[in-house]
């Protein structure tokens, strides 16, 4: 008898909703918290009131991963129908979602495979993608995890944030970055490196961070290392017809893929935050 697998995973990859239709996956909500008030992320918040929240309050919210009971609960749950799973979660620097997840299956008696994803939002999605890809090739459950496990490594990743003063909260720049940055219209690029979100370049104006991040894109494309890009972002969706032009004059098999920025990205980066993923896989 052919056995059944699940797919976990949390909120920073889609919401909730937007999940309900993809067969054998099921998404946890993160808890958003701003002061002693919590959130369940895209089902009693959602991105416009988190942006509007972000940018009222002093201080930023922070992010809660699920309690061990709780995962525990919902591996056993789906134990009675699969057999196998795969719980794949935003990058451990981001979340401890994972943390938890390696905790629970210890508790479990179905075969859990945690996966920390060194990604999130699109990135943890596409690793999900290929995992039913490879499963429905017939290819075994270890085997698929070590695919997994090598591909994420793969992933190339750069974020533009929409705002200095979510940095600043966060702490990831000084009162000066913050002023000197504001004078000069400076705009940091960050990387992701091993999972953790690491500085890139800092360039004067926000088109020149973009311009900067298509050339990476392009020269992937040119390289014939992959023809898909994963685009997440808080901000206005038509300005990307640009990006797509260029790219297709490279190719016109080029696929770009547009999502909201997951929240856990969201709530450091602030409203009109851009993050682009690709991975380097193709054959």
């Amino acid at each position: 008898m052919e056995k059944k697998i699940a797919w976990v995973t949390d909120s920073s990859i889609l919401l909730p909703k937007q999940a309900e239709d993809i067969e054998d996956v099921f998404v946890i909500p993160l808890t958003i918290i701003f002061g002693e008030t919590e959130y369940a992320d895209g089902v009693t918040i959602h991105s416009d009131e988190l942006y509007e929240k972000i940018e009222t309050e002093r201080e930023l919210p922070k992010t809660s991963r699920p309690p061990i009971d709780q995962l525990v609960t919902i591996y056993n749950e789906l134990s009675l129908q699969y057999d196998v799973i795969y719980s794949i979660h935003a990058s451990n620097h981001l979340s401890g979602t994972y943390e938890s997840a390696v905790l629970a299956a210890r508790q479990c008696a179905v075969k859990v495979y945690p996966i920390d994803s060194l990604s999130t939002s699109f990135g943890v999605s596409y690793l999900i993608e290929k995992g039913k890809e490879w499963i429905g090739a017939g290819i075994n459950f270890d085997e698929v995890f070590e695919k997994i496990e090598t591909l994420k490594k793969k992933a190339r990743a750069y974020m533009i944030p929409g705002s200095l003063k979510q940095l600043l909260k966060g702490g990831r720049i000084t009162g000066y970055q913050y002023l000197l940055g504001n004078a000069l219209n400076i705009n940091p690029i960050l990387t992701f490196i091993d999972g953790k979100a690491e500085p890139y370049k800092r360039v004067r104006t926000r088109k020149k961070a973009e311009n900067k991040i298509l050339e990476n894109m392009i020269e992937s494309l040119k390289a014939k290392r992959t023809n898909q890009f994963f685009l997440s972002h808080s901000c206005e969706q038509s300005r990307f017809e640009e990006w797509e032009n260029r790219l297709k004059q490279f190719s016109q098999e080029v696929r770009i893929r547009i999502n909201p920025l997951s929240s856990v990205l969201g709530v450091h980066g602030g409203e009109n935050s851009i993050l682009v993923m690709w991975y380097d896989d193709q054959e």
